[in-house]
């Protein structure tokens, strides 16, 4: 299948793994999935636009950003970055409080997604203190 010209960016995109997460895509057309076990997985996209299918092989520890075209003809990858990293993943809200990111952020080999948001208080690496 030839890849589709990008186009804007879809909010509202249904995300799912077989047998695994799923998410909504947001305004910015993002969504983080985790965790994803490892082995061969399929992704699925379903919008108001299209539908269709991708197939992944996960590592464990992969970290991986996909850039995906959808419309109605299916869906087709545009860029797949792999982050082989080892490691747990870490996602901070902005409704987290302070004492929730140090927690989250306690650890070591950690990799750290800072969901879109607007954070509150002053954070300082233990380091730091």
């Amino acid at each position: 299948m030839a890849v589709p010209t990008p186009g804007t960016t879809q909010s509202g995109v249904q995300v799912a793994v077989t047998d695994g997460p799923s998410g909504t895509t947001e305004s910015t057309g993002d969504v983080v999935l985790a965790p994803i076990a490892a082995g061969a997985q399929t992704v699925s996209f379903t919008s108001t636009e299209g539908s269709g299918q991708l197939g992944l092989d996960i590592a464990e520890g992969d970290l991986r950003e996909l850039a995906v075209a959808l419309d109605a003809t299916g869906a087709a990858t545009m860029a797949n970055v792999l982050y082989a990293f080892g490691g747990t993943v870490v996602e901070i809200t902005p409704t987290m409080t302070n004492a929730g990111v140090n927690a989250a952020l306690s650890g070591s080999n950690l990799i750290v997604f800072l969901r879109a948001g607007t954070y509150q208080g002053n954070w300082t690496s233990p380091a730091a203190t």
